[in-house]
């Protein structure tokens, strides 16, 4: 059985707040957190993100760290400061990739990300057929388009908690067993349905009790739903 990976979507306000529920997602048991701020405040996201990836739990367990930039437009800034700051991934809303088209932001990317030293380096989400972003006629195209550079095609549903079809992730799948993540509308009751068709799945408003704040037993009841267990 796939084994979906679950990325807890912090919604940052600030430094405690963000600190205490990363706390909360690796008591919970997620892979990882992403970091994200609707305020205008990245520049306070690499160096908690950094202090995220030090905490262990009791068992020895850390979370996988990786940040979404929403005030930098180029691709290219927002993975070498994740890079940087030896993070685990970088999203990216818009990566480039248009219609099954990799453009010039998405090359540019891949050749930064291919010629950066080392061999850990971030992976990136790349949002493609996502939601705010224009209609993509092709979306299993586009996903494509997205692996071939290497990078984790992303999507969503139509709008901020609207889990995408099925239909929808099963043609962005196709026979690839490659990398696939939604990052929309995934709940304890739906994540089920889609457990075999994703590697990762980015999760806030299905298991939260406020923006900033998740509700601790629907994110560990989402996890073990992720896990079949």
């Amino acid at each position: 059985m796939n084994t979906v990976k679950v990325w807890a979507v912090i919604h940052h306000l600030n430094g405690p707040l963000t600190l205490e529920q990363a706390d909360l997602a690796l008591d919970a048991g997620v892979y990882g957190v992403f970091l994200i701020s609707h305020e205008g405040a990245d520049h306070e996201l690499p160096s908690l993100a950094t202090a995220i990836k030090s905490v262990r739990s009791t068992d020895g367990r850390s979370l996988c760290v990786g940040i979404n930039l929403l005030t930098e437009k180029d691709p290219t800034a927002a993975f070498e400061l994740a890079a940087a700051n030896a993070l685990d991934a970088v999203w990216i809303d818009e990566p480039g990739i248009v219609a099954g088209e990799a453009r010039a932001p998405a090359l540019k990317l891949a050749r930064a990300r291919d010629v950066f030293p080392g061999s850990a380096k971030p992976r990136v989400f790349a949002s493609v057929a996502f939601k705010y972003q224009a209609e993509d006629p092709t979306p299993a195209k586009s996903a494509r388009a997205a692996r071939a550079l290497g990078f984790t095609p992303t999507t969503s549903g139509k709008a901020t908690g609207q889990p995408p079809t099925v239909e929808k992730i099963q043609l962005m799948r196709g026979t690839s067993s490659q990398g696939l993540a939604v990052a929309s509308g995934m709940s304890p009751e739906n994540i089920a349905s889609y457990r075999g068709l994703l590697s990762d799945v980015l999760v806030a408003t299905g298991v939260s009790l406020d923006e900033h704040r998740f509700d601790y037993e629907k994110l560990r009841a989402f996890v073990h739903a992720a896990s079949g267990t």
